[in-house]
């Protein structure tokens, strides 16, 4: 909530050095397992499909959308972007590439470093901290330690990031009408959308709390929260290729082949849900689907409520990544929508 509540250069920064120390840690560690040759020598058979078959692929695809979830994290930041229309697609494009590249190649040392053999598949399955155990066996206990240490403030910084992309989006709903007015409210010092940062630490410390209660396992709590993420982003990233066509295709900037993107993008992604629906996972699992429907009709029948407020939506979106904006608030502690939807 400190974080969140001051400046947003304090939050970016702050994650930023705790993610590249805990990825510097893991690429040591990675650069060790590998000059040792893992566990029974360097091979390609992790790049093999295996005996699972493409459902198992399909099936595997959330705890892959869930790692890769928030490369698009930068587009919330149009507002406090002093150029959105560079900035922001470079930062997107370098973290597809760069994060792509490191789970890559971070995937293939665990995949050695336990071994391909059966047993080393099945230690690799059931470790709950792999890469801790893989540094108790290849460098020792202080470096295992610097790697739990490493994942516990990535954790960290992957809350705070989130909450601060929240944040934005809730500002944009208050701010349109959506949602009530005082998310949009800022802080005239740091210009950071405190009521809306508050809200969102709230549901988080809630959340916790109540699996806490309950007794449930961190990891599995991982998982619940993960699964019910992965479902919502892989529907959004479903809309996304249905107006990316539907884009393109009125200014004329995409012909012929280059449609097979969008198209591919959603014969993947609609696959990876059916997977994660049929067979029905066991519970609670299988409840997870519902919830996300639940939540997007909520948002469905909010939007057909209130078509104006909706609309100005979408207008501030797309022109927050058009030129850049000064956030700071107007006398009524309210941030001001667009110059030309203001003039009028």
């Amino acid at each position: 909530w400190v974080l969140g509540t001051r400046d947003i250069s304090l939050s970016t920064r702050t994650t930023l050095v705790i993610e590249g120390l805990s990825i510097l840690v893991i690429v040591i560690l990675a650069v060790v397992i590998l000059a040792k040759g893992g566990d029974h020598g360097l091979t390609t058979q992790p790049f093999t499909l295996g005996t699972g078959g493409v459902s198992a692929v399909g099936l595997a695809s959330v705890f892959g959308f869930l790692s890769f979830a928030g490369f698009e994290g930068a587009a919330t930041l149009g507002e406090e972007t002093a150029n959105p229309t560079r900035s922001i697609p470079r930062a997107i494009v370098g973290a597809v590439f760069a994060a792509g590249i490191f789970y890559l190649v971070i995937s293939y040392v665990q995949s050695v470093g336990f071994g391909m053999s059966d047993a080393g598949v099945h230690r690799f399955a059931s470790s709950s901290a792999p890469l801790a155990d893989l540094s108790n066996r290849f460098v020792g206990a202080p470096m295992a330690v610097a790697i739990m240490a490493g994942a516990t403030v990535s954790a960290f910084a992957c809350t705070v990031a989130g909450a601060t992309a929240a944040a934005r989006m809730l500002l944009t709903l208050g701010r349109d009408g959506l949602l009530p007015s005082a998310l949009a409210r800022v802080d005239e010092r740091h210009g950071s959308p405190t009521n809306a940062i508050s809200l969102g630490v709230a549901v988080i410390v809630v959340a916790v709390a109540g699996f806490a209660l309950a007794g449930t396992q961190g990891s599995a709590v991982f998982g619940y929260l993960g699964t019910v993420g992965v479902l919502s982003l892989l529907l959004v990233y479903l809309v996304t290729q249905v107006g990316a066509i539907r884009l393109f295709r009125r200014s004329g900037r995409w012909r012929g082949a280059k449609f097979a993107i969008p198209v591919l993008a959603i014969l993947l992604l609609g696959y990876a849900l059916y997977a994660n629906v049929y067979p029905v996972p066991p519970a609670p699992f299988n409840l997870f689907p519902y919830m996300v429907v639940g939540w997007l009709l909520i948002g469905g029948i909010l939007a057909l409520a209130r078509p104006t407020a909706m609309r100005r939506v979408a207008e501030d979106l797309v022109a927050e990544t058009t030129y850049p904006r000064d956030t700071a608030a107007d006398h009524t502690g309210v941030i001001p929508g667009p110059p030309e939807r203001t003039s009028s």
